[in-house]
């Protein structure tokens, strides 16, 4: 894990395997780096989830403190939403995708999955289509399905990837990118929206450059889901775990704590 010795004036985190377990509330001691952070920079969360997985993983456990500074950012359905935090969360953007295209996609994610000679599970747990307004995500097993039920079931990415390309090639006619996320999930949101368009909203916004920003998640590696940001440009660390989550963000924090 290598810091860049330059403070940043944002950091940004993926959300799940990053701050916390898979669609669990961070730790209490992760709450505590974040709030201390949040002293010293612009901090911004973003995930595939929507905003009240938010209020259950991250914004509840968060100081007043930071949630009244009005420099805390989350940015739920991988960008598609943001908001700031100012005693109460202030909605700055929804892309929202269009009702017609909600309304075709249940089949087309049936149809692409026997199209490739993908058999879905029969045991599932909640709806496998879930609309967030912004983002349209589908998982096989169901929203609400344990991590160990859908760990193994495409390690590989390569039914999703093959979901994928029937869709959009059936989707040719909508302004929609396919994005894969966690372990068995693809979001369907607006064409360019991903990770990195969150971060170049927020520049725009705070009068930041690319290299005044760190992006940290546990996926940025080509066809990971937090490869965007890097892709574009911005300075990036892969973390290995949350623990290794924490150590990165007490290096940023000595890094302050010297200027």
């Amino acid at each position: 894990m290598d810091i860049d010795t330059t403070p940043k004036k944002l950091v940004a985190f993926d959300l799940d395997k990053t701050l916390a377990k898979s669609k669990s509330a961070i730790e209490a001691d992760m709450a505590n780096l974040l709030d201390m952070l949040a002293q010293h920079v612009y901090v911004c969360v973003v995930s595939g989830g929507k905003y009240g997985q938010f209020e259950v993983q991250l914004l509840s456990h968060l100081s007043l403190e930071t949630k009244r500074r009005g420099n805390f950012y989350i940015a739920p359905t991988s960008g598609g939403s943001l908001y700031r935090l100012d005693g109460d969360p202030i909605e700055i953007y929804t892309k929202k995708l269009e009702d017609r295209l909600i309304l075709e996609l249940e089949y087309l994610y049936h149809e692409a999955a026997e199209h490739a000679g993908i058999v879905l599970p029969e045991k599932t747990y909640g709806p496998i289509m879930e609309n967030r307004v912004s983002q349209v995500t589908f998982s096989p097993f169901g929203q609400e399905a344990p991590l160990e039920v859908k760990a193994d079931w495409d390690t590989d990415r390569k039914k999703r990837e093959a979901i994928e390309s029937y869709m959009l090639e059936r989707l040719a006619g909508f302004d929609v990118d396919i994005l894969i996320g966690g372990g068995s999930s693809i979001d369907i949101v607006k064409k360019g929206i991903d990770k990195a368009y969150v971060l170049d909203e927020l520049c725009k916004m705070l009068s930041l450059q690319k290299e005044d920003v760190l992006y940290i998640g546990d996926a940025v590696f080509p066809g990971g889901n937090d490869y965007a940001p890097k892709e574009a440009g911005y300075d990036c660390i892969n973390v290995e775990s949350i623990e290794e989550t924490k150590k990165t963000i007490e290096s940023i924090l000595a890094l302050h704590v010297r200027i």
